[in-house]
């Protein structure tokens, strides 16, 4: 593997879009509800509780939340990969190990 797969940069890419993703919809909702433009400080805390947010999630769900990330990452990869060889007819195939794990989760 290489270094752009270690955990520790899906954790960083995780607490950005935790961030991006509340910070946008709460400035969505504000400009939609009261008809008013977002303030840059109400963004900024808004990012910064999208960060705590999944970081939190992180220890709550640590595999699940792996899990969301590398099919996110894996995802944009296909499709640059698509965007790449436009014109020509690739067979994606994905293989999906299920594993079945029973007992006291590994915190």
């Amino acid at each position: 593997m290489s270094s752009a797969y270690t955990p520790q940069h899906l954790y960083w890419l995780g607490g950005g879009l935790g961030a991006v993703t509340l910070a946008s919809i709460s400035a969505a909702l504000q400009w939609f509800a009261e008809s008013k433009m977002p303030t840059v400080k109400t963004v900024g805390r808004d990012l910064i509780l999208g960060t705590i947010l999944f970081f939190l999630l992180l220890q709550l769900l640590p595999e699940s939340t792996m899990a969301l990330l590398t099919g996110i990452l894996s995802f944009a990869q296909m499709k640059d990969v698509i965007a790449t060889t436009a014109g020509t007819v690739i067979e994606v195939v994905a293989v999906d190990d299920m594993e079945l794990r029973v007992g006291v989760p590994n915190f």
